[in-house]
């Protein structure tokens, strides 16, 4: 393993094991698995001037794979997502 704990691009600090690779699920884009500060899990990739940034900012399926937002109103008694 090989840990690190980098800086991206706009300063959040992300510890990284620069042997945990894999390729996006939508893009095919070459990603890292980074931990952010939080202990969430965010895929990072080298943006067009070779810093690393969160692959969500370069790659074009981004939305899809953003949660999305469960509601209820507890006055009709419906919910839904968003």
């Amino acid at each position: 393993m090989n840990y690190q704990t980098i800086t991206l691009k706009g300063n959040a600090k992300v510890t990284v094991d620069f042997d945990d690779t894999g390729k996006c699920k939508k893009c095919g884009m070459d990603i890292i698995w980074a931990t952010t500060q939080k202990a969430k899990s965010m895929p990072i990739c080298k943006d067009k001037d070779g810093f690393f940034v969160s692959h969500f900012a370069n790659c074009p399926y981004s939305e899809d794979f953003r949660k999305k937002e469960v509601f209820y109103d507890p006055k009709t008694k419906t919910g839904g997502v968003q």
